[in-house]
C-alpha cells in the first residue's frame, strides 16, 4: 500500500541522519548537538511546540525536512485512519479530490487503502495544494507510485475546466488557527470555493476535537450542504461531536514504527461532512 512505501521511504531518509539545517530556529535537542540532529534524537519536542494552540507560546513551523520525514512516520497512520472513516460516508463511484493543505498527504493513503482493501475509488484524481516546500520530496517519491497525482502551491491555480467533486481539509484548520493572521480570509476564500462546486459534491473536515478549530470550520456551513458530524469512540470527553466512530485502526501500524516512533494508536478528531444539495 501507498501508506507503507512513503513511510517505508521517509524512515529510511530519517535514520539517514540530517545533513544539517540552514535554518535559524533550533530545538534545544538541535542546539545540543551543534545545530545538527543526529539519528537518535527525535523531533518530538518540536512538534508539540508546533500542535500547540496557546497563543502565547513560540511557534515553531514546518521548516525542516528531517521534521518532515519525522512526522510522516509518527502521525500518517492515525491521521489516514480517521479520513478512511470519512470516507466510507460518503456516496462517490469515482472522485475527484482537492486537498487543501495537504502536506504528505495522508488522505491520500486513505484513499489508496480504500481502492485496495474496499475496492472502492479505484479511478481517481487527486490534486494537493500546498505552498510549504519541506514536502516537495515526499511528495516526488508518491507521485512515482500515482503519476497522475498532481500538486500546485496555490488553488487558483486549478484548470477552470476541471470540476472537483470532493474537497478534504485534513488538519488544516487547527493549523490555520495556530499559525495564520487572518484566518477570516481563508474562510471566505473556501466558503466561495465550495459553494461552487457541482452538485453531490462532498466536503470533507477532519481536525482536532477542539472547539476554537471547530467553531471555524463550522462557520463553513450553510443552506446549500447537508451536514454530518462525528467523533471517535473514548474520545467524547473533548466533545461529543455528531456521531460516534469506532476507534478501529483499519490500516495497521508496522511493529517496527512502533518501537522507533510511538505512533498514535487511537482516532481522536472531530469530523463533518458536508454534500451539496443545492
Amino acid at each position: 500500500m501507498l501508506i507503507e512505501d512513503i513511510v517505508g521511504y521517509c524512515h529510511e531518509s530519517y535514520v539517514s541522519g540530517c545533513s544539517g539545517c540552514n535554518n535559524n530556529l533550533k530545538c534545544p535537542s538541535c542546539v545540543a548537538n551543534e545545530f545538527e540532529c543526529e539519528n537518535d534524537v527525535g523531533c518530538q519536542e518540536c512538534f508539540d511546540n508546533i500542535f500547540s494552540l496557546n497563543p502565547l507560546s513560540y511557534k515553531r513551523k514546518y521548516d525542516c525536512i528531517h521534521m518532515a520525514n519525522y512526522y510522516v512516520c509518527k502521525y500518517s497512520f492515525k491521521y489516514a485512519n480517521e479520513m478512511v472513516f470519512a470516507l466510507r460516508n460518503i456516496n462517490l463511484d469515482q472522485i475527484k479530490a482537492v486537498s487543501i493543505g495537504c502536506g504528505p498527504c495522508t488522505d491520500l493513503f486513505a484513499i489508496d487503502y480504500m481502492a485496495h482493501e474496499d475496492h472502492r475509488f479505484e479511478n481517481f484524481d487527486f490534486v494537493g495544494i500546498d505552498s510549504c516546500d519541506i514536502w516537495d520530496d515526499v511528495q516526488g517519491e508518491i507521485r512515482e507510485h500515482y503519476p497522475q497525482v498532481a500538486f500546485s502551491p496555490n488553488i487558483n491555480n486549478l484548470a477552470r475546466d476541471w470540476n472537483p467533486n470532493l474537497v478534504i481539509f485534513n488538519y488544516v484548520f487547527s493549523h490555520i488557527v495556530a499559525f495564520e493572521d487572518d484566518i477570516e480570509a481563508f474562510i471566505r476564500d473556501m466558503d466561495e470555493f465550495i459553494n461552487n462546486l457541482p452538485m453531490n459534491s462532498y466536503v470533507i473536515i477532519n481536525d482536532i476535537n477542539y472547539a476554537s478549530v471547530r467553531m471555524c470550520f463550522e462557520r463553513l456551513i450553510n443552506g446549500n450542504f447537508s451536514v454530518s458530524k462525528y467523533h471517535f469512540e473514548g474520545y467524547g470527553r473533548y466533545y461529543p461531536y455528531g456521531d460516534e466512530n469506532p476507534n478501529e485502526f483499519p490500516i495497521q501500524i508496522p511493529l517496527n514504527l512502533k518501537r522507533i516512533y510511538d505512533p498514535h494508536a487511537k482516532c481522536t478528531s472531530a469530523q463533518m461532512i458536508l454534500r451539496k444539495v443545492r
